[in-house]
């Protein structure tokens, strides 16, 4: 009987060691699955924003009795004649930010490859969806970076409007397609204080009102240019620091 006892017990105590050991292996395996190995990388083609936008938060006017109804109104309006002006400069954002991504990869040790092929988009209005696996390349990462909003804003603090560049960051992986890095950065109006995520605009961009933005158009598309070099430079910088 004892020794039926003391065999029972050795028994328990031989599969608990087992399973420690099996635990200990899994923990082992899971710390050490390397991490991806970005060398080069693809870059899409960033589209051209398909029009300027000029927002206006109203600021502390709209708490007056009907002023988000008239302001709403006129600023519709407006909006189309900022547009109307702004496409006569032929602005090439998403070009420039492209190529300027690029060359700032290439700063950080990254290799960089710009694509040509368009029919990856799945889908023209949602420039999240692509077909990856359509993709041909040799690159080990894909860098997929479309524009927001493009224009100027008057954010709720000020009645001063800013220049607006807000763009979406992916980095997937070619080989599995999961996300590597992702990133929502903006420069000027809605950007706060300098970070990784956020360039405010010089404060000499700034414009009191409408007309006296609408006088300065040449100035605002200097920004926008000024804001696609920064935002290249910056994401550049945070992809390479997130795949150190």
């Amino acid at each position: 009987m004892k020794n039926s006892s003391f065999g029972r017990l050795a028994m328990r105590l031989v599969v608990t060691l087992i399973a420690a050991g099996c635990a200990g292996q899994n923990r082992q395996t899971q710390s050490d699955i390397p991490k991806v190995i970005v060398k080069k990388i693809a870059i899409l083609p960033i589209k051209e924003p398909r029009t300027f936008t000029l927002g206006n938060r109203i600021g502390p006017f709209a708490l007056l009795p009907g002023a988000g109804l008239w302001s709403g109104l006129g600023m519709a309006e407006k909006s189309k004649q900022f547009a109307v002006k702004m496409d006569e400069f032929n602005l090439t954002l998403g070009r420039e930010m492209t190529q300027a991504l690029s060359d700032n990869l290439g700063r950080h040790g990254f290799e960089s490859v710009i694509l040509t092929d368009n029919k990856v988009r799945a889908n023209p209005e949602n420039p999240a969806e692509i077909r990856y696996h359509r993709i041909v390349t040799d690159a080990d990462a894909i860098l997929n970076v479309w524009i927001k909003e493009a224009g100027a804003f008057s954010v709720l603090s000020s009645v001063a409007y800013q220049p607006q560049l807000n763009l979406e960051v992916r980095l997937v992986s070619k080989l599995s397609e999961e996300s590597l890095y992702k990133l929502s950065i903006d420069y000027g109006a809605n950007s706060g204080k300098t970070g990784y995520d956020s360039i405010p605009s010089d404060p000499k961009y700034r414009y009191k009102d409408y007309d006296a933005i609408m006088g300065k158009l040449p100035e605002l598309v200097e920004a926008l240019h000024v804001g696609a070099q920064a935002l290249a430079h910056q994401i550049a910088s945070q992809i390479g620091s997130s795949l150190k």
